[in-house]
């Protein structure tokens, strides 16, 4: 996410600090649908548009005309460990580095699936993110001290259901619509003191509330070209938001031992504008045998310019930049035998935050790649599998010069568990 707003040093530090765990394996615009989800989806590392299973839900609803029996599909990460790390966040007499680590739960979802009459329908509660980080750093330099303290909150809530239909033999489509809460908190508190000159420092104290209620809609056309072949595409609308609204509280205290100065904003119902561009998806399925089949995926989320804030009591509007991201996605479906079935997949998503030009300016490209194993015993359904992505990113310190950047490193890690019942 590229913010410009004119703040001091200091506040522009806070301000990326308070978010930094946002950015941390964030599925946002920045980085869309990052994590896994989705029964099958999520061992497959995303790729699914062209398959059918109850996670169609949310990767292609058109794929559920295709399931024979009504199920509920249960999926989701129980523990996610993450590290990001840079080597030069800003510099008082010497660089000084950010790290971030920490554990925390990643997508979930409960889906229903059923008939109803010649259509198929499903009812879902997904959680496609939901972080949270406490971290604290403590610094020390020949002529300085340096403190930071963090805490995020946030979590994205889907709730919705889908409605899909054949026409013919080889075409099927569908519709997903979902009512969407974001929500999330972040505080921060950051001192620098010089223990040569008692009574010198400069603290900021920050704290974001955010919360954003709307509308997504997702449609679908899974098409069949031949026996074995099944060609799937997906489009996301822009986010219809409803509401939304934000308190802020900054503060920024400054001495020099002499003279002491203090500024404080504390706004309550702060309009607060977060739209989701457009996204497109086209996929493929191929089953190349009775054993194996092939998914293969590539999404284009477009890019958009929008201002998430314009209150003159916070300053110059804030304006996100995001530009055009791609993502791909490859996996198989191998049956290792009557009731085991191995599946793998590797991916892309790329960072819709492609110009790195003001400080705090960031753009995380991730690779990665999940596999597991579903076993079947009678009616049930499991799997176990695991996620690793990484991400050798580039960051904007905030003492830059133009052009000036620092690699910014994320590695995710985590463990998958899914559990789907026949009706």
């Amino acid at each position: 996410m590229i913010v410009r707003a004119q703040t001091s040093p200091w506040g522009r530090l806070v301000i990326l600090l308070s978010c930094a765990g946002a950015q941390t394996a964030r599925a946002d615009a920045t980085n869309r649908n990052l994590l896994p989800i989705g029964e099958h989806e999520s061992l497959r590392a995303n790729a699914g548009i062209a398959a059918s299973s109850p996670g169609s839900v949310f990767h292609n609803p058109a794929g559920l005309a295709a399931l024979d029996h009504p199920q509920i599909s249960v999926s989701g990460t129980t523990l996610m460990y993450f590290r990001s790390s840079t080597d030069r966040l800003l510099e008082l007499d010497e660089p000084i580095p950010y790290q971030a680590s920490g554990f925390a739960p990643i997508p979930a979802s409960l889906v229903s699936t059923y008939k109803l009459g010649s259509f198929s329908a499903a009812t879902a509660i997904l959680v496609p993110d939901l972080l949270t980080l406490d971290n604290r750093i403590r610094q020390t330099t020949p002529m300085a001290s340096l403190n930071l303290l963090q805490s995020v909150r946030r979590q994205d809530l889907w709730l919705g259901g889908a409605l899909a239909r054949r026409l013919g033999d080889r075409v099927a489509v569908g519709l997903s619509v979902f009512g969407v809460r974001r929500s999330s908190i972040s505080n921060t508190f950051f001192q620098v003191t010089v223990p040569a000159q008692p009574g010198t420092l400069s603290q900021v104290t920050a704290s974001e509330t955010v919360d954003v209620i709307g509308v997504q809609a997702i449609l679908g056309v899974s098409i069949e070209v031949a026996p074995a072949v099944t060609v799937g595409v997906r489009v996301e609308p822009p986010f219809l938001q409803l509401t939304g609204g934000a308190s802020v509280y900054r503060s920024q205290l400054a001495s020099d031992g002499m003279m002491t100065t203090l500024t404080e904003i504390d706004q309550d119902d702060v309009d607060v504008h977060q739209p989701v561009p457009a996204d497109f998806g086209l996929g493929v399925a191929i089953r190349a045998t009775d054993a194996l089949t092939l998914y293969a995926d590539v999404a284009l989320q477009l890019g958009s310019t929008y201002t998430t804030i314009d209150d003159p009591d916070l300053g110059p509007p804030t304006v996100v930049e995001l530009d055009a991201a791609p993502r791909a996605s490859v996996g198989f479906d191998l049956q290792l035998a009557t009731k085991l079935t191995l599946h793998a997949g590797v991916l892309y998503n790329g960072s819709a935050s492609g110009r790195l030009e003001e400080p705090g300016d960031a753009a995380e490209d991730y690779y990665g790649g999940a596999a597991g194993i579903t076993w079947t015993s009678g009616r049930t359904r499991t799997g176990l599998g695991a996620l690793v992505m990484r991400s050798q990113g580039k960051i904007v310190p905030l003492d830059a010069m133009p052009g000036d950047t620092e690699t910014a490193d994320t590695t995710v890690l985590g463990g998958l568990l899914t559990v789907g019942y026949l009706l």
